[in-house]
């Protein structure tokens, strides 16, 4: 909806001195007014952001799992096991169990409906 000329009575003085002053010019010297309003291509952006989001933590997710899994891979220790011998004197289950750390939850368990 536009309002030209209609609704700005109070301002036709303001605009008339403009025009005087030279400040504004002749065809510019009016009042114009545009209503706003949120039309359908507004949602359509705000889904969109929506889904950009969810497919950057998709992707962010994976690439930090792929760096976690090269970077284990070779800080892989080749000598297990022999720490680990029951019959060994030095073997206390509760240092095993303290040593015992749980992994954090991981990519594919967050995202395991896409695999």
């Amino acid at each position: 909806e536009f309002m030209i000329n209609d609704y700005c009575g109070g301002l036709s003085d303001f605009f008339s001195l403009m025009a005087f002053y030279g400040v504004l010019s002749a065809s510019d010297s009016q009042c114009f007014y545009a209503m706003a309003n949120i039309e359908a291509g507004w949602y359509v952006l705000l889904i969109a952001a929506f889904l950009l989001a969810i497919l950057t933590k998709f992707v962010v997710g994976a690439a930090k799992e792929q760096m976690n899994e090269a970077e284990k891979v070779s800080n892989q220790n080749v000598e297990c096991g022999s720490n680990l011998d029951p019959t060994n004197n030095d073997f206390k289950k509760d240092e095993m169990i303290k040593a015992i750390v749980p992994e954090s939850v991981s990519f594919t368990e967050r995202f395991h409906c896409f695999f």
